[in-house]
């Protein structure tokens, strides 16, 4: 976990009027924000680490564990990833029994991605992690 001391608190707006700035200082807000985005990652990286996944895997069983998308297909959009990057995640979290593959039981052309137990305490793991980011702020 990123420590109240590690992360960069100097990047986070201290009121909403701080987002009200000149172009060039909301420039530097995006960057901010994408620094603070990497922390994030990097942290909950950290956590899930001792599952054999990195924060990219994590991301697909959180999307299918709110249940934003259940087929490949909607994982990538949901994502915003191409379609042969999900088949490859989906293939290292299929490997590590993380998720399961299912035919649609209303469509059989269809496969739907199910998470199983072992992917249920990934996703808890790193949202206990988010728990104690949250607390930084």
């Amino acid at each position: 976990m990123i420590t109240a001391r590690e992360f960069n608190k100097d990047i986070v707006p201290k009121k909403l009027t701080d987002l009200r700035t000149p172009s060039k200082d909301r420039a530097n807000l995006l960057v901010d924000l994408t620094v603070m985005s990497r922390q994030v990652g990097y942290s909950i990286s950290k956590k899930v680490a001792r599952f054999g996944i990195n924060y990219n895997l994590w991301q697909v069983l959180v999307t299918l564990w709110s249940q934003h998308a259940v087929t490949p297909a909607a994982v990538a959009q949901h994502l915003q990833v191409e379609p042969a990057t999900i088949s490859r995640y989906l293939d290292q979290l299929e490997s590590l029994e993380y998720i399961t593959r299912e035919r649609s039981k209303t469509d059989r052309r269809v496969v739907d991605v199910v998470l199983t137990p072992k992917g249920n305490k990934a996703v808890k793991a790193g949202l206990n992690e988010l728990d104690e980011l949250s607390k930084i702020f």
